[in-house]
């Protein structure tokens, strides 16, 4: 079991939409990439109240639960996608 975690950490991940982000958030324009993807989270818990407090909403609790895991995401990556400053290790 061992041999398998190490493994599991050492190998390099072949997920080309999380390697093209994570390029993205380390390169010149990282600072307005970031703002992007908090807006657009943003924009995502915004519609989702929206529509939970419309009148004719027909699935108040899926809503409700969409918009708290929208706002999760957006505080995951409010922390995630800040610069590392190794310069301090």
């Amino acid at each position: 079991m061992d041999g398998y975690i190490r493994v599991m950490f050492e190998a390099t991940p072949h997920l080309p939409q999380w390697t093209d982000l994570g390029e993205q958030l380390s390169g010149p324009d990282s600072e307005s990439k970031r703002a992007d993807v908090l807006a657009r989270l943003q924009i995502l818990e915004d519609r989702a109240k929206a529509s939970l407090y419309s009148p004719d909403c027909e699935e108040p609790a899926r809503l409700e639960a969409l918009a708290r895991a929208i706002s999760h995401a957006r505080t995951i990556a409010e922390k995630v996608f800040q610069p590392v400053d190794l310069s301090a290790l």
